[in-house]
C-alpha cells in the first residue's frame, strides 16, 4: 500500500512538473496549463501524502529541464571553454534546491500547523522568490524573470488585462490561490471553497468582459520604422556598410517613419569612435531621419552597452545600459574561474551610473532600456520605468539565446511589463519589433 502511495505521488510530482514546464516552450498552445499545474501539487498535500524535499528536487529537475533546455543549447553555441557543459546542469541544480526547500517548508509548517492554508503563502513566497533573488549567488539580487508563471499567459493578453491595477504579486497570488480553493472544493464539496476559487479567478477571466486597460499616451506607430542589424562582428567597415544597406531597404518599406530603430549591438563596435559613418549613413538613407540604434560607447579605458540617437549625422544622445547580465556581461570576483565561459575573449562592460533614462522624440518622451535593463528588478533602469508611466523604448538582443521558444519568451516579457506598468512598450530585437 504505501509502495503504490509512493508510485502515485510521484505520478503526480511528473504530471505537475509538465504542466508547469510546457507552456514556455508552447505558449500560444499550452499557456492554459498554468492555470492548472499546482492542483496536483496541493491536492498530495490536502490528501496527506506529504511531500519531502526530494520531492521537490524531483519536480524542479523535471519542470526546469523541460523550460530551460534553450540555455544548454546557448551554452554548447556560445560557450568558449570545456566549463560550458556545466553551465546548464549547475542552473538546474540552484533552482531544484529551492523547489525542494518549497516542499520541505509546506510539508514542515502543515504538521506543525495543521493547517493547509499556509500552502497559499509558501507557494506564494517560492514563486516570488524565483522572480526576484534566486540568483543572489551571482552577486545580485536577481531573479529568473523568463519562468515567471504569468508569463505563457501573456500570450493572451484578455488573461493578464487587470495587471496594471493587481501587478505582478497580486495576479501570482490570484492564480495560487484559484488552484488551492478549487483543490479544496473537489475534495469537500463546500460552496465556500468554490466561491473563493472564482474570486481568485476572476482577475483573468475579468479581461474578457472588459477592455483592457488603454496605454496613459496615445503613440503614433507610423513615424516608427525597423532596421535589420549588422551581423558583421570583425570588421566596422563592413558592419558600417551592410547597415548602410539595411537602412535604405528600411526607408522603402517604412516610407512614413521619422524614427528608424535598431536593437541592442546593432553596431558591436565603439560608435563613438567612428563618426564618420553618421554621415554616411544620413546621406544614404537617413535623409534627416532619426537614427536609435544599440552600439558601444568608448570612454577613456571604459566600454558601455549603449543606446545612440543620431540625427543629421551626429550624435544628439544617448543611454548607457545601468545592469550587466551574470556570465555574459559580468562575473563576481569569487566565481573569477567561471570567465572564461563567455568572457575568454570578450571585453567585459563597464556598469554606468547613468540615472536618466529618458528621451524626447517628435516632442513625446520615452524612457528606454536594453535588454536585462528591464529583465531584472534591481535594475536602476527598471525601477524607473516602472515608475515613470512614459512608452519605453525596448532594445534587444535576442539572437543571444538560441532556442526560438527564448526569443519569444523576450517578447512576451515584454508584453506583460507593458500591461503591468500600464504603458506601450517598443520591442526592438534582432528578429522582430513589435509594439506592445
Amino acid at each position: 500500500m504505501k509502495q503504490d502511495q509512493t508510485h502515485f505521488k510521484i505520478l503526480l510530482i511528473f504530471i505537475s512538473a509538465i504542466l508547469f514546464g510546457l507552456p514556455f516552450i508552447f505558449p500560444e498552445n499550452l499557456c492554459f496549463l498554468i492555470f492548472l499545474f499546482l492542483i496536483p501539487i496541493f491536492y498530495l498535500q490536502q490528501a496527506n501524502i506529504f511531500l519531502k524535499f526530494s520531492d521537490g528536487l524531483l519536480w524542479g529537475a523535471t519542470t526546469f529541464a523541460i523550460s530551460t533546455y534553450g540555455i544548454l543549447w546557448m551554452a554548447i553555441e556560445r560557450g568558449e571553454s570545456v566549463l560550458k557543459w556545466f553551465v546548464w546542469p549547475l542552473l538546474l541544480l540552484n533552482l531544484s534546491i529551492y523547489s525542494g526547500l518549497w516542499f520541505w517548508a509546506t510539508t514542515l509548517l502543515c504538521k506543525r500547523l495543521n493547517l493547509s492554508i499556509v500552502l497559499l503563502p509558501i507557494t506564494f513566497f517560492y514563486f516570488w522568490w524565483n522572480d526576484t533573488g534566486i540568483f543572489w549567488v551571482m552577486g545580485e539580487m536577481e531573479g529568473c524573470c523568463l519562468l515567471n508563471p504569468l508569463l505563457p499567459l501573456a500570450t493572451f493578453p484578455s488573461f493578464l488585462s487587470t495587471m496594471t491595477w493587481f501587478k505582478f504579486e497580486g495576479q501570482l497570488f490570484c492564480l495560487i490561490g484559484w488552484q488551492f480553493f478549487i483543490v479544496n472544493f473537489l475534495m469537500d464539496r463546500k460552496k465556500i471553497n468554490l466561491l473563493l476559487a472564482l474570486f481568485f479567478a476572476a482577475p483573468f477571466l475579468i479581461g474578457f468582459f472588459i477592455k483592457q486597460q488603454q496605454p496613459k499616451f496615445f503613440l503614433n506607430e507610423e513615424i516608427f520604422g525597423y532596421c535589420l542589424p549588422s551581423k558583421k562582428i570583425h570588421s566596422p567597415v563592413a558592419a558600417a556598410q551592410e547597415i548602410a544597406l539595411n537602412l535604405m531597404d528600411s526607408v522603402k518599406q517604412f516610407p512614413t517613419a521619422k524614427v528608424i530603430l535598431m536593437p541592442e549591438s546593432s553596431f558591436a563596435f565603439p560608435l563613438n569612435q567612428f563618426e564618420e559613418y553618421l554621415q554616411f549613413w544620413d546621406e544614404v538613407a537617413l535623409k534627416g531621419r532619426r537614427l536609435i540604434l544599440g552600439s558601444h560607447r568608448k570612454e577613456g579605458a571604459n566600454l558601455y552597452n549603449c543606446l545612440f540617437v543620431l540625427h543629421q549625422g551626429r550624435i544628439i544622445n544617448f543611454y548607457d545600459k545601468t545592469h550587466r547580465f551574470f556570465l555574459t556581461e559580468r562575473i563576481p570576483s569569487y566565481l573569477n574561474f567561471m570567465r572564461n565561459i563567455f568572457l575568454k575573449k570578450k571585453v567585459i562592460f563597464n556598469l554606468s551610473n547613468q540615472k536618466k533614462n529618458n528621451l524626447c522624440l517628435n516632442g513625446q518622451n520615452f524612457s528606454c532600456a536594453i535588454c536585462s535593463d528591464l529583465f531584472f528588478k534591481n535594475s536602476p533602469c527598471y525601477q524607473n520605468c516602472c515608475s515613470s508611466g512614459l512608452p519605453i523604448i525596448f532594445l534587444v538582443n535576442e539572437d543571444w539565446f538560441s532556442c526560438t521558444y527564448l526569443h519569444k519568451a523576450c517578447q512576451l516579457y515584454a508584453n506583460m511589463k507593458a500591461m503591468e506598468f500600464g504603458v506601450t512598450i517598443i520591442f526592438v530585437g534582432h528578429r522582430k519589433f513589435t509594439i506592445f
